[in-house]
């Protein structure tokens, strides 16, 4: 009998938990444009990021507007329809879903919350350089996946670069040379074998002479690879990589997970996709304040 009582117990303890969990249908983690939201027998009121929305909401989207949904079941959700929809609408054009995405989503609001209030800088990655180039990645950052953006600052316009990448022993596999400063480094490439490190250096090409600090990149090791890979393909069935909001939750896994330089592009690429959303410019630049990826001046 006292089995029989403590699942009884249990089981409403869990309903409960349950029911609490879901007291939302959508919630808002990014809003751009006059979007207002309606309750029921309510007035319209301006719509906030961060806002709860139910099924029996209506929403009226403005022109040119961006939202970003979170859907309780764990699937995330871009909007940028004008004109009026009751929230189960938008709701009916969901068809994945991942908890895991609710993880990340989460952790992103808290290092958010983080930046607001000053205390968003961890130690140990970058020390902020002032060299001439300078190169924005952690002196040692350990990589996923096989294509890994590196982006550099200078002072010097529309100039021309070699990219030296070298295995840790210093012998060099590859030297592309190319203009801007942004480079795609592909770890397929032939010439870096079965390499699993390493270093990696700007240098202008131009009249004045300039490098940037050399860096490591590590590939995961095989067992490392195949938890996190195991991670990120339950993440990836809940959001759309191709759009904003997906590289954003992507970026959140990717630090989580300690993959600075992967996270660096993710946040980048989210920026990239939807430049007037502040969410994603701000989220950009509070991960390298608080990883120490901004040039001292």
């Amino acid at each position: 009998m006292r089995t029989i009582r403590t699942l009884l117990i249990l089981l409403s303890v869990g309903l409960i938990l349950s029911s609490y969990g879901q007291n939302y249908t959508l919630k808002v983690l990014a809003n751009k444009g006059n979007n207002e939201v309606r309750k029921a027998n309510g007035e319209w009121e301006r719509l906030k990021t961060g806002a709860s929305l139910v099924n029996t909401d209506l929403l009226k989207v403005s022109k040119d507007a961006y939202i970003g949904f979170l859907h309780f079941s764990g699937a995330a959700l871009e909007w940028k329809k004008e004109g009026t929809f009751p929230i189960s609408e938008i709701v009916s054009s969901i068809n994945t879903t991942s908890s895991l995405v609710s993880k990340y989503a989460d952790y992103l609001a808290q290092k958010k919350q983080e930046g607001e209030h000053g205390g968003n800088v961890v130690g140990g990655v970058h020390r902020g350089g002032t060299e001439a180039i300078f190169l924005v990645s952690p002196v040692n950052a350990m990589v996923m996946n096989e294509k890994v953006g590196i982006n550099w600052e200078t002072e010097e316009e529309d100039g021309s670069y070699k990219i030296i990448i070298k295995d840790l022993y210093g012998n060099v596999l590859y030297e592309p040379e190319i203009s801007g400063n942004r480079y795609d480094i592909d770890f397929s490439n032939s010439a870096f074998g079965k390499e699993k490190m390493f270093l990696v250096q700007v240098v202008s090409t131009g009249e004045e002479k300039a490098e940037s600090q050399e860096v490591a990149l590590v590939k995961l090791e095989d067992k490392q690879e195949k938890t996190l890979t195991k991670i990120y393909k339950e993440l990836s069935g809940g959001i759309d990589e191709n759009s904003a909001l997906g590289q954003y939750i992507m970026a959140g896994f990717y630090e989580e997970s300690k993959l600075m330089l992967d996270a660096l592009n993710s946040y980048r690429k989210a920026m990239e996709m939807e430049p007037s959303v502040e969410l994603y410019e701000e989220a950009y630049d509070n991960f390298l304040l608080r990883n120490q990826l901004k040039k001292n001046n």
